[in-house]
């Protein structure tokens, strides 16, 4: 009995001190971590309450209306197929010009260039359908194909009947289009780092959701902090600038975003660019890290007797990082 006794002590000490001894193995880990998960949980919340107390702040300067007057002021309007269209005219010159901003872009991007063109061209800057202060309307159809044919109809509509057109990013889609689709009314075309050789989208269609787009990707802090993306000297994306491009941005809903991504025709032509035979003009930041400069080389294969023009010291945004080469590069064209 005594034995019995002993052995079972024995026994129940013996497990004790295993139990101890894991569970003090454990302790240090555990403990770990705890804080490493505490660590992560303050800076999660912590950056939630920067995202949402910028966006709000945002949205109380933008709200006055005052502040940002000069980016509407010279704005007009015209109804294209169902859709309200917004346009500007600068320039006086004979010739005539039809500028297509980019992705998240307005025609207010082109103001740098208005006043130095103005007596070679009458330029008219568009607000594609779904940006600027165009129509967002989430039934419209959004392809680039569509969005060229809304460009010409405007064009024709105030009485031009033969123009140059100038597309930056997405916007140069959509001027090949206009050039291919309307070629006996576009007469040369000018392409500033621009889309139209891939699939800018990848393939994708339906896989965002339209409350990620109105409240992630759409928030001041998100966009203010992509924005250096597109320049070469990070210091030229300043606040002041930024927010010439989200007084515009801000005002589009999800539903229309979400409808361009669902329209999305991007690359349809890029075994037909052979067919575009109008004198061009194709013009790259050397440092654009968003559609990178080989697919300028690209097209400047594909489209038969273009001429590109790569500008040093630039990235995405080449007419506003360095506007003198640009604008020299589009006159020594014209000439």
């Amino acid at each position: 009995m005594k034995r019995r006794f002993e052995c079972h002590l024995a026994k129940g000490t013996l497990q004790e001190i295993m139990r101890y001894q894991f569970s003090s193995r454990r302790r240090p880990e555990c403990n770990i971590f705890r804080r490493v998960l505490t660590v992560c949980l303050v800076l999660i919340i912590l950056f939630l309450q920067v995202f949402l107390i910028t966006h709000y702040v945002a949205d109380q300067m933008f709200d006055d209306s005052a502040k940002f007057s000069k980016l509407t002021e010279d704005v007009q309007y015209q109804s294209i197929s169902g859709a309200s269209i917004a346009y500007r005219v600068h320039g006086s010159g004979e010739q005539t010009l039809l500028l297509i901003h980019g992705l998240m872009g307005s025609s207010y991007d082109f103001a740098p260039l208005w006043s130095s063109l103005g007596d070679e061209f009458t330029m008219i800057s568009v607000d594609l359908i779904g940006f600027g202060l165009s129509d967002k309307n989430a039934e419209l159809n959004y392809s680039k194909e569509n969005m060229a044919k809304i460009c010409v109809q405007l064009m024709l509509e105030l009485g031009y009947s033969e123009f140059t057109v100038l597309g930056h990013s997405m916007g140069g889609e959509v001027a090949l289009n206009v050039a291919y689709t309307f070629p006996d009314h576009a007469e040369r075309l000018i392409l500033i780092d621009s889309a139209g050789i891939e699939d800018l989208q990848k393939g994708f269609r339906n896989a965002v959701p339209v409350w990620l787009i109105d409240y992630i990707f759409q928030n001041y802090l998100i966009q203010r902090l992509y924005f250096p993306v597109g320049f070469a000297e990070k210091k030229l994306a300043s606040s002041e600038l930024f927010n010439q491009f989200y007084f515009f941005n801000r005002q589009i809903p999800g539903t229309a975003l979400r409808k361009l991504i669902t329209d999305n025709d991007s690359g349809r032509l890029k075994d037909k660019l052979d067919q575009i035979k109008q004198h061009t003009l194709i013009i790259w930041g050397l440092e654009d890290t968003i559609i990178p400069v080989e697919q300028g080389y690209r097209l400047e294969q594909a489209i038969s007797g273009s001429s590109l023009v790569v500008i040093n010291n630039a990235g995405h945004l080449p007419f506003l990082e360095k506007p003198e080469d640009v604008l020299s590069a589009i006159k020594a064209f014209i000439d």
